[in-house]
């Protein structure tokens, strides 16, 4: 329509000769107005609906972008919604799993506080029941031991008189070894009395010192460190201890099989060996022994001429035989 209306127009112009006036005032322009006047306003009418529809439409664009803006923040949202219901969820599954946890703890702590308790009670039972026996036994523990106590000083009171009997005996052996003059039977009467105080039996003896013991004694120490181990008896004072201190201890009677100076012979070149006697020679020596109680201490000095020291052991000297030392007189 429009290009036909161009066209006629422009015929018009080129015959119209109402060119320059108002269109009002032709006639032939006039009848053609009004001809295309519904069009006109039509169009004007379209024109101005399509105005109003592209601000529509660009209205609806900025609605639509901020439609998905808002959409996209939304779903943003969303997102970070459900990561943090996620993280929630694992949250809550921790804390129910530290729950369970606590809740199997508080019961295992429940059964050992019972436990414990129980253990405490049998435990009380057991101090009190213990508490009890000990009470007992150390009752009879004190009785006991006033019985010992008892018996011990009973047998005190017979060592007592038994020491009493030895120092008589000593001092009637004191008189003996006063009145003898042979310088053997001194010396053997030495050797019984150190035998006696090896035993315990403790002799309240008058002792003086010996000067020239003394002297001999300092000789000795300043030699024992110039003198080779072999001839370390060879000096005067280890003479003198052999003589008077060894050698009677060594006397098996008045006719041994074997002397004291082979004895000690045997010693000093390392010969002489001496080990544990068999199984039987001690309860031989024993019962020889029970035998030999009844006697009186200066019975046994003057009628038993054997050796009273100790007999568990064999020696062996210079030989592949073996001799016991209770058999040598």
């Amino acid at each position: 329509m429009t290009n036909t209306t161009e066209t006629a127009c422009n015929e018009h112009t080129k015959i119209c000769e109402c060119i320059g006036f108002q269109l009002s005032n032709c006639t032939d322009c006039k009848a053609l107005l009004n001809t295309f006047k519904p069009t006109q306003n039509k169009l004007d009418l379209l024109k101005h609906q399509k105005r109003t529809l592209k601000d529509d439409q660009r209205q609806s664009q900025k609605e639509i972008e901020n439609l998905n803006q808002t959409i996209q923040k939304r779903r943003e949202k969303i997102q970070e919604t459900q990561r943090a219901i996620e993280s929630m969820k694992h949250d809550l599954n921790v804390l129910q799993s530290k729950c369970k946890d606590e809740v199997i703890q508080v019961e295992e702590i429940q059964k050992s506080k019972e436990t414990v308790k129980r253990e405490l009670e049998e435990l009380n039972q057991h101090l009190f029941e213990e508490a009890g026996r000990m009470v007992s036994v150390e009752r009879i523990e004190q009785d006991q031991i006033r019985h010992a106590n008892q018996d011990l000083e009973q047998a005190l009171e017979r060592a007592q008189n038994d020491c009493q009997n030895v120092f008589e005996q000593l001092s009637r052996l004191k008189g003996q070894m006063k009145r003898g003059s042979h310088p053997k039977q001194d010396a053997y009467c030495r050797a019984q009395l150190d035998i006696l105080v090896t035993h315990g039996f403790i002799c309240p003896l008058q002792t003086e010192p010996d000067t020239l013991a003394l002297i001999g004694l300092g000789d000795f120490l300043q030699l024992a460190s110039q003198t080779p181990l072999g001839k370390l008896h060879s000096l005067k004072y280890m003479k003198c201890c052999l003589r008077e201190d060894i050698e009677p201890c060594l006397r098996f009677g008045p006719s041994p099989r074997l002397t004291s100076k082979k004895i000690v012979d045997a010693i000093l070149v390392k010969t002489c060996f001496i080990e544990e006697c068999p199984e039987g020679f001690v309860e031989r020596q024993s019962n020889q022994k029970v035998k030999e109680a009844t006697a009186t201490l200066w019975e046994r000095f003057t009628t038993n001429p054997v050796f009273s020291g100790c007999f568990e052991y064999l020696i062996l000297m210079n030989g592949p035989v073996w001799i016991d030392i209770a058999e040598i007189d």
